[in-house]
């Protein structure tokens, strides 16, 4: 038990050290980011793309109601989980109400969608609350 609580300790500091490095190194890099920096933002066909993401996903993907936001926003994000790198990236945002096993609609849950010279570089997926949650990379 002790060894339990030892390495849940040190898996804590670890990354909670993760994070004040992933936030120092985010400051530096804004005082010197510039547009052309992020890339070219997502292709125009990108809610297509996520759509077509998510749908693989679903259990009844045909059932879906999708609600995109093609409004891409420029975000500095970790390179990995855990990471004190910062990456530069475009946000979209897919909305989804999809079916659960009983038939019934959940509600409209978000999908952030992270891109990277043209291609999807990361997911947050919905939480239990609604929310989208940790970042998924995609490499």
């Amino acid at each position: 038990m002790k060894r339990f609580i030892l390495m849940s300790m040190v898996i804590i500091t670890m990354a909670s050290g993760c994070g004040v490095s992933f936030n120092a190194k985010k400051k530096e890099l804004l005082k010197t980011v510039v547009a052309s920096d992020y890339g070219p933002p997502p292709p125009a066909n990108c809610c297509e793309i996520q759509k077509q993401f998510i749908s693989n996903l679903l259990k009844d993907p045909q059932s879906a109601q999708f609600k995109c936001s093609d409004n891409a926003t420029k975000e500095i994000i970790q390179d990995g989980f855990a990471s004190p790198n910062p990456i530069l990236v475009w946000i979209t945002i897919e909305q989804v109400n999809a079916k659960n096993s009983y038939g019934g609609y959940n509600g409209f849950k978000p999908y952030l969608f992270a891109w990277r010279d043209g291609r999807i570089y990361a997911v947050a997926y919905p939480t239990e609350r609604g929310r989208a949650g940790f970042w998924k990379y995609y490499r």
